[in-house]
Parts: C-alpha cells; sequence; structure tokens
C-alpha cells in the first residue's frame, strides 16, 4: 500500500490548501515535508543528532523557557534544528548507508527495542568514528 505523503487530513486535501490556513511562521515547503526522515530514521540516528545537534538544541530550549511557548517566538533556532538533524541523516546515509540502514532496519524489525540492535549499532558507531578515515 503506498501513501501520498502530500495529501494529509480525513478530507486528504493537499497540503498546499491545509498550509494556506497556517500563519506564515508555520508554514513550510512540501519538499522539506517529502524529504523529512522517517521515525525509524530518526530513531536510528537519534544518538547522533543528538551528540552533533546539541549546541543548536540547548540554544532551541533557552529560546523556549526564555521567550515563552508561542510557535513562532523561536523560529530561527527550530530552524538551525531542523537543518542540523537533516544535515547529521544526510552524512549518516553518505558515509555509512548501509550500517545505518541496517541499523534502521533492526529497530523497526524488533519494535525499537535497541537492547535487540546493539551489533548493528555498533557497527554505525564504527563507522560514523571512522568516516573520516576511509580510503576512497
Amino acid at each position: 500500500m503506498s501513501h501520498d505523503l502530500r495529501k494529509l487530513g480525513p478530507a486528504s486535501r493537499p497540503i498546499a490548501d491545509i498550509q494556506d490556513t497556517f500563519p506564515d511562521y508555520l508554514k513550510w515547503e512540501q519538499s522539506t515535508l517529502l524529504d523529512a526522515p522517517s521515525s525509524m530514521e530518526l530513531w536510528a540516528a537519534g544518538k547522533f543528532i543528538g551528540r552533533e545537534c546539541s549546541t543548536v538544541n540547548i540554544n532551541f530550549l533557552k529560546c523556549k523557557m526564555e521567550k515563552g511557548e508561542h510557535p513562532g517566538v523561536c523560529i530561527n533556532q527550530g530552524d538551525l534544528v531542523r537543518v542540523c538533524t537533516k544535515n547529521v541523516v544526510s552524512e549518516l546515509k553518505k558515509s555509512c548507508g548501509r550500517e545505518y540502514s541496517r541499523y534502521a532496519e533492526c529497530l523497526d524489525k524488533h519494535t525499537f527495542r535497541i537492547q535487540d540492535c546493539t551489533t548493528c549499532e555498533q557497527y554505525l558507531v564504527d563507522c560514523w568514528n571512522n568516516r573520516g578515515t576511509k580510503s576512497d
């Protein structure tokens, strides 16, 4: 069964129609949504995102604590978090694609139980740590 990610909601209205009703700070580009990593990919990349994006995440959280919960108040910091996350996932796919896919697939197969995928995870960590030292 194939899902059309360009449609959303019970009425299956196209994203472009739905987002026209949102304030500017909540609008997104359709390509951003279609290129977004899956939950399985994000789960597999979580430790790497946490380490590589810690500064932008902390800055975003500080902004929210200082300026309030309104969604648009920290939009610039939120964009930095999104870009950092996307960059980490892209780097994982580029430099460690096979190990990243195997770990994500293992997590999916074992209902996200990390303890069942430690071998795959270690291969991914090793690949990530050695990505600058690989010979072409």
